[in-house]
């Protein structure tokens, strides 16, 4: 089977797990290469749209908005008008005819999360037609655009964060906007990077659930070696009341919960100037 991709994709942004996006297109690749026989080819395309039909609206109880649209068309055998209004369906399926089936559940499941729709056409002369429509989202690039002098404040970052996924996001952020990081998994070689550093340092970054040497104990070394710097913890798991106090207390400090996306990152960067 050969797929072919139209269209720019990292033009268009939208607030989706990379995760469930990308459980979303395998679905219905899977569900493509299986309803094509022999040779045949899918196709994906990217676009926005901004022109949705009031009808369409209404039936989705959508808002008057900018959508991201996938298309992902096939040649397979296609499907029948009898079977097409069950394709949503919970344990609906049609593996021993045109292999359409439970994993469009799915795919209509995780949209919906994401407050998009979903459409299917006829793919003339055979095949069908998947549209995707995501709520459109400003790019990572437009966003950031002239904004990397609003970041002098911080010389330099230290990041204690243990979920390779969660570094690796940040790592790449903090490139795009110049700044200054350094990046580990421990505890123990955070705080020792801390004191050989801490001079050119401002702000540190802690995950609250890192082993050894937790963050909240991290937070006292590091507030014991130096008074004037940005805090901020994170966790996606962990009771914002048992760092309240600390948040109250000092005025240096934030809380980012997890899961995060890159607005809400840049936005706290921006306000994490130190006060006096």
């Amino acid at each position: 089977v050969e797929i072919n991709l139209y269209g720019q994709e990292d033009l268009y942004c939208s607030n989706i797990y990379l995760s469930d996006f990308n459980q979303i297109v395998i679905n219905i690749i899977q569900n493509s290469i299986e309803s094509i026989k022999t040779k045949g080819i899918i196709e994906i395309k990217f676009s926005s749209i901004n022109n949705i039909k009031k009808e369409t609206i209404q039936v989705y109880k959508l808002k008057d908005r900018e959508f991201i649209h996938i298309q992902i068309n096939d040649n397979g055998k296609g499907i029948n008008d009898e079977i097409k209004p069950l394709l949503f369906k919970p344990h609906f399926t049609t593996k021993d005819s045109e292999h359409y089936g439970l994993g469009l559940t799915i795919v209509l499941e995780l949209i919906d999360k994401y407050n998009g729709f979903v459409e299917i056409d006829d793919n003339i002369p055979k095949g069908i037609s998947i549209h995707l429509y995501l709520p459109a989202l400003r790019c990572f690039s437009e966003f950031i655009e002239n904004k990397q002098e609003s970041f002098s404040h911080i010389k330099e970052l230290l990041i204690a964060e243990d979920e390779a996924v969660v570094a690796s996001f940040l790592g790449n952020i903090l490139d795009d906007l110049k700044i200054k990081y350094h990046i580990t998994s421990s505890s123990i070689e955070f705080f020792n990077y801390f004191k050989k550093n801490k001079s050119n340092i401002s702000h540190v970054y802690i995950d609250v659930h890192l082993p050894v040497i937790s963050g909240l104990e991290l937070y006292a070394m590091i507030k014991s070696e130096k008074d004037n710097i940005f805090i901020l913890f994170s966790s996606g798991y962990f009771n914002i009341s048992k760092v309240e106090h600390i948040l109250k207390r000092d005025k240096n400090t934030a809380f980012l919960k997890k899961p995060f996306d890159f607005k809400k990152i840049i936005n706290t960067l921006l306000k994490s100037k130190i006060k006096q």
